[in-house]
């Protein structure tokens, strides 16, 4: 039987953060969770718990039907309406009053409360048949606070001040607007003007209008000329991607996607719009006609979809009956079809790098979110955090062990504990007006100044002779001695040295340094004799 009707509370899709197609990239396919044997289809899922809610609309009877089965396909419980959350289920009876269940089907709050408020993963707000509206349309009497978990129980009194209206129609588990309690089906996701800092603004100049992308330390990370287009940009996912998309408003129209520090990675050309999904691990291409979407993973690698996949939804939207949804458990829903997972997936560190990089995670110099720019520009917050992670490696000892009789340290732009200790051992120092600049590019011979600072605090001498750079009169000579000494720190059996210089003799000073550079520069020096 066809769904009908969707639930809309379950229907909150994630956008999937993607970058570029590459030449060489790995396949990516899904992988099948579920078949859906009678035609219908899920509107929520917990890939954790392994189960999925199907709903639909029987007309004969005007009721709707929530039904929750596990992925082999087994009936678990049918109800009015059934909410996922990570830890508990939420279940609405044919009377409207609600209750919870545990994943292992323990019923641990009886049906009997008209609203019930998720306030975190484990507590809940529960508001009684006694509790009612005022003539303000405000919730009035006594409610609880319980711990699903410890069952633990407080008595808590609603007042006009204290709870605004509620929507009382019982479809659905409804929240409360009250300190300290979010939405059950709601989640604060990046906006474009989000908590990754990004800025942006245009202007223009003798190339004409522009749009300009500084980064949270107030860096230019990308500037883009319209030359005769409109550009409109977005961005999201803690800044990992930014998507622009050109327009001269005669049909001609095209995007590009960067990484969220300015890489390029594709254009997609056409009016096909383009849309960055799954915590920045895809992206996909939409369009009108056939092929209607296309999805791809971060380095380029197109995954197959299930035949018939003409639409998908994404953002929160409801896509139309007889497409197809994205939902934050990684899960691709394909209506009377079945359930799909997309594999998580990560950005992967060039060819030339990757045995280093892979040994540099091993050692436990790179954290996961570093880790995902591998290939791109090395903030000065990553090298300290490498850094960091490199002393207290060779040390054995902890960053907090280390300085415990260091002098304070401390930035009104940057509150991580490795930048401060690195600051306190004399690794690094600020940019000046008490500021960090964590997330400003390390230049190369910035690098260098920071290697050889940490090289000697470990107590570590060079055993060979400089390098002589063709472009030496370029680096600054705050960062002379210190490029003079890291190129002279031979490392390992091939005798590599701490850094070297391009292929063409420079040592660029002022070039970029990319994370696995980086990476692998502080995976010699805590390997070095």
């Amino acid at each position: 039987m066809k769904r009908a009707f969707r639930s809309l509370t379950a229907v909150l899709l994630v956008l999937l953060l993607s970058v570029p197609a590459l030449a060489e990239a790995a396949p990516a396919a899904l992988v099948r969770l579920a078949t859906y044997g009678d035609g219908s289809g899920a509107v929520a899922v917990s890939c954790a718990h392994r189960v999925y809610v199907d709903s639909a609309y029987n007309f004969d009877t005007n009721r709707e039907i929530s039904r929750l089965y596990d992925f082999e396909g087994n009936l678990l419980l049918t109800a009015k309406n059934i909410t996922l959350s990570p830890n508990w289920i939420f279940v609405s009876q044919q009377d409207n009053l609600v209750g919870v269940w545990s994943y292992d089907l323990k019923n641990v709050v009886p049906c009997q409360y008209n609203t019930i408020s998720l306030v975190d993963d484990d507590t809940v707000i529960l508001l009684d048949q006694g509790v009612y509206h005022d003539r303000f349309g405000n919730w009035i009497g006594t409610c609880h606070r319980m711990n699903l978990r410890t069952g633990e129980t407080t008595e808590e009194k609603l007042r006009h001040s204290d709870a605004a209206r509620v929507d009382s129609s019982g479809k659905t588990v409804y929240p409360i607007n009250w300190e300290n309690v979010t939405p059950l089906t709601g989640r604060t996701y990046p906006t474009w003007q989000g908590p990754d800092g990004l800025v942006v603004t245009e202007g223009s100049d003798q190339q004409g209008d522009f749009r300009a992308i500084f980064n949270k330390s107030g860096q230019l990370i990308l500037r883009a000329h319209g030359d005769g287009y409109s550009i409109d940009v977005s961005y999201g996912w803690n800044g990992r991607y930014l998507l622009l998309r050109y327009d001269d408003g005669k049909g001609s129209v095209f995007s590009r996607l960067y990484t969220g520090r300015g890489r390029f990675l594709t254009q997609i050309d056409g009016t096909a719009f383009v849309f960055v999904l799954a915590d920045g691990e895809y992206y996909l291409v939409q369009s009108d006609s056939a092929p209607y979407c296309r999805l791809y993973n971060l380095e380029g690698a197109e995954v197959p979809l299930p035949e018939g996949v003409r639409q998908i939804g994404f953002d929160g939207s409801l896509p139309p009956y007889g497409s197809s949804r994205i939902d934050d458990d990684h899960c691709l829903d394909v209506e009377e079809v079945g359930l799909y997972a997309l594999p998580r997936f990560a950005p992967s560190p060039s060819a030339w790098a990757a045995d280093d990089a892979a040994a540099a995670v091993k050692a436990g110099l790179v954290d996961s979110d570093v880790a995902w720019w591998w290939r791109d520009n090395c903030t000065r917050e990553d090298f300290c955090r490498m850094v960091m992670r490199g002393i207290e490696k060779s040390t054995g000892k902890t960053g907090e062990a280390l300085v415990s009789d260091a002098l304070p340290a401390a930035f009104t732009d940057c509150d991580t504990d490795a930048v401060r200790e690195a600051a306190q051992l004399g690794i690094v120092k600020g940019v000046g007006s008490g500021k960090f600049a964590p997330a400003r590019f390390l230049t190369r011979q910035e690098a260098a100044v920071m290697l050889a600072r940490a090289a000697a605090y470990l107590g570590l001498r060079a055993n060979g002779a400089p390098l002589a750079f063709s472009d030496a009169g370029d680096t600054a000579p705050w960062a002379a001695d210190a490029v003079a000494a890291v190129s002279a720190m031979d490392c390992g059996a091939s005798r590599t040295p701490l850094m070297q210089g391009q292929p063409d003799g420079r040592f660029a000073p002022l070039g970029s340094y990319t994370v696995e550079q980086a990476a692998i520069t502080v995976l010699r020096l805590t390997n070095y004799e």
